[in-house]
């Protein structure tokens, strides 16, 4: 099965895909200005949104710098070791800001009935997660524009009232 972490709209994203190595590395970006938390949720599973596979656990790494959206990158390491425990966490580049967790076995293993489940509804439903998938990805990348948008259009609102004081001043 495939190990990973919830994306904005509830994407799955596989940092461990099925039959990989156990220990991988991916680097995510904030989704908010000024987001200076984080909530990493952890799945076992196959498909596409996070509602439908194996919800492991969740921590927060605190403490990001309060920069614009997409301006922090975390990297989220997920490892196996050799005694079936999980390990993940996530590390701000620039501060070194980390957080991480361990799930024991026990807590992760699901039985072969429900690994084969979890296949083959992955399977049969392919075509419905990934149309899913796109409309959210779109979403997100719209919700992403608009955060934008708003941003560049409140700092040209405040360098034209600058502008303005600066000019009145003058007269």
């Amino acid at each position: 099965m495939s190990y990973g972490v919830q994306l904005m709209g509830g994407l799955f994203n596989a940092i461990i895909p099925h039959n990989h190595p156990s220990k991988t590395q991916y680097g995510f970006s904030t989704v908010k200005d000024r987001q200076t938390a984080a909530l990493i949720k952890i799945y076992q599973g196959e498909r596409t949104l996070c509602k439908d596979n194996h919800y492991l656990g969740e921590f927060v790494v605190k403490g990001l710098p309060a920069k614009y959206c997409e301006q922090v990158t975390l990297h989220v390491t997920m490892s196996i070791d050799l005694n079936g425990i999980l390990h993940v966490s996530a590390t701000e580049d620039t501060t070194g800001v980390s957080k991480s967790i361990e799930i024991e076995n026990e807590n992760r293993v699901l039985t072969e009935y429900q690994k084969n489940d979890f296949i083959e509804k992955a399977a049969k439903m392919k075509l419905e997660d990934e149309a899913i998938a796109e409309t959210i990805e779109a979403r997100n990348k719209l919700q992403l524009f608009a955060f934008d948008l708003r941003r560049r259009m409140t700092m040209k609102n405040r360098n034209l009232w600058i502008v303005k004081n600066i000019v009145m001043k003058r007269e």
